[in-house]
């Protein structure tokens, strides 16, 4: 039964396996979870500023005195939208991370080298490059190779 690929001990297996950066990842894959991440992160970014901007109306940034309880309201709902989205932002700045160690494992480099993003412009450049590269056709010290 746990052999089924859709059964809970599976999921999670996989789930574990997803947050391990010992692991490789072909380009369609690393490309194809690049691209949701990313769009997911863009309408998330869109949706706090949209909320940013719904909260915060120019009568109320002019000092325009409000009634309290809505104050009060709007206040601790601002807090509690700003922890979320502070921690769904560090969720997937650290599945960016891990997917790009995947994919830099495949092409044979350490995962080290994803701190070339923290280079501003320069570093993005050699990364995406080594992100672009075909995978090494045999098994490397992270893995077999992906189909």
């Amino acid at each position: 039964m746990d052999n089924q690929p859709n059964s809970i001990p599976s999921v999670v297996k996989q789930m574990k396996n997803d947050f391990s950066y010992k692991q490789r990842m072909n380009r369609r894959m690393f490309w194809r979870i690049f691209l949701i991440t990313y769009l997911s992160l863009c309408t998330f970014t869109v949706f706090v500023i949209a909320y940013s901007l719904n909260k915060f109306p120019e009568e109320k940034l002019a000092g325009v005195p409000a009634d309290i309880e809505a104050t009060a309201f709007t206040v601790s709902s601002i807090i509690v939208f700003a922890m979320f989205s502070i921690f769904f932002f560090r969720v997937l700045l650290l599945l960016f991370n891990i997917i790009i160690v995947h994919r830099l494992h495949d092409t044979g480099r350490s995962g080290w080298c994803s701190l070339l993003s923290f280079v501003p412009v320069l570093g993005d450049v050699p990364l995406l490059v080594m992100l672009s590269q075909k995978s090494e056709p045999k098994d490397n010290k992270w893995g077999a190779c992906p189909n």
